[in-house]
């Protein structure tokens, strides 16, 4: 099917369904009773529907190892957060990922693909801490 048919489709059958199957972005959908509405209210934005499409039919196409190892030669800090529970994105993957972007990893435990939302206790502090050292980094570089 070309992407401008699936977009059709998808407006006409699959909106429901897409904002349904977000539950398994979560390890207990419980918490978040709301998400599905939420979500589909992303849905309306201009441009949601055919980034959805786009990555269904590219995303095996690109080439994400350059693209990390030139995130990593960008000689810039990152932080990489994911959880061990991640189905959208399998954790497995994780490894590859910090070890091409030599990213600072942190594996977050009792979440899946959104665990800034699942475990915002754990995260949260770890971004503050991040962002705190990587500024004042920033700060001793300039005034060295």
């Amino acid at each position: 099917r070309s992407e401008w048919l699936s977009d059709l489709l998808f407006v006409l059958s699959q909106q429901d369904a897409t904002a349904e199957s977000q539950a398994i972005d979560f390890v207990d959908p419980s918490g978040f009773p709301d998400w599905i509405d939420r979500y589909k209210i992303q849905m309306r934005y201009k441009g949601f529907r055919h980034s959805r499409i786009s990555t269904f039919y590219h995303f095996t196409t690109i080439d994400h190892q350059e693209n990390f190892r030139s995130l990593g030669q960008a000689n810039k800090p990152i932080l990489l957060l994911w959880g061990e529970r991640d189905v959208a994105v399998p954790f497995v993957e994780s490894r590859v990922v910090a070890d091409i972007t030599g990213a600072e990893f942190v594996p977050i435990s009792e979440a899946a693909h959104l665990p800034h939302l699942e475990q915002s206790h754990i995260v949260n502090p770890l971004i503050v801490e991040f962002l705190s050292r990587s500024a004042s980094a920033s700060v001793s570089g300039l005034t060295e």
